[in-house]
């Protein structure tokens, strides 16, 4: 599983679990055997704790009904990164998590030029995964520029609003790879 007990998570937007999956006709979302249906988007877009699991592949979120699945959730929050969400979005949250928002923690999980929240959801840093890339395919320069542009794109081009731009974006930079390399 993905996340652990006691851990804070953020529940995806209802549009983007709209836009990665069917919605049928009544309006509900069926993702991989589980159906996100509409009196869950009351949650969407808020943080809640992981309480215990389900079955071995569902969660069970503190305060809230229902069971959830990876592809529901966003992202992992640090208590941390309490300050970025209001206090709607913190309504289900238990109290000690609470405590420690109103402490006025300074240090955040997002931001849009460190950690953007387009990258949010990987297991791993994508600055990283194309730093130990290029090293490991021993590329430089404008090669390895371009290696890491097309890693870039392509990490997160479901999740920044405009897929097929950066899908196009990818396939530039991966051409340019090809020329670089001596091919037409």
């Amino acid at each position: 599983m993905k996340y652990k007990i006691g851990e804070l998570v953020l529940i995806k937007e209802w549009e983007d679990l709209a836009s990665e999956y069917i919605v049928d006709e009544d309006g509900e979302i069926r993702l991989d055997g589980l159906w996100f249906i509409n009196s869950m988007k009351k949650y969407c877009g808020k943080v809640f704790c992981i309480d215990s699991y389900e079955d071995g592949e569902f969660y069970k979120l503190e305060n809230a009904d229902y069971i959830w699945s990876d592809e529901m959730i966003y992202a992992r929050v640090k208590p941390v990164d309490l300050e970025l969400f209001d206090e709607d979005e913190l309504g289900y949250l238990p109290v000690e998590i609470k405590k420690l928002y109103a402490k006025g923690i300074t240090e955040t999980m997002f931001d849009d030029v460190q950690k953007p929240k387009h990258y949010a959801d990987k297991e791993i840093e994508v600055i990283d995964y194309i730093r130990d890339t290029t090293k490991f395919l021993k590329v430089n320069g404008y090669e390895g520029y371009c290696v890491g542009n097309v890693i870039k794109y392509i990490s997160r081009y479901t999740k920044k609003g405009n897929p097929e731009q950066d899908l196009k974006k990818a396939l530039y930079y991966l051409n340019e790879v090809i020329k670089e390399r001596g091919g037409k």
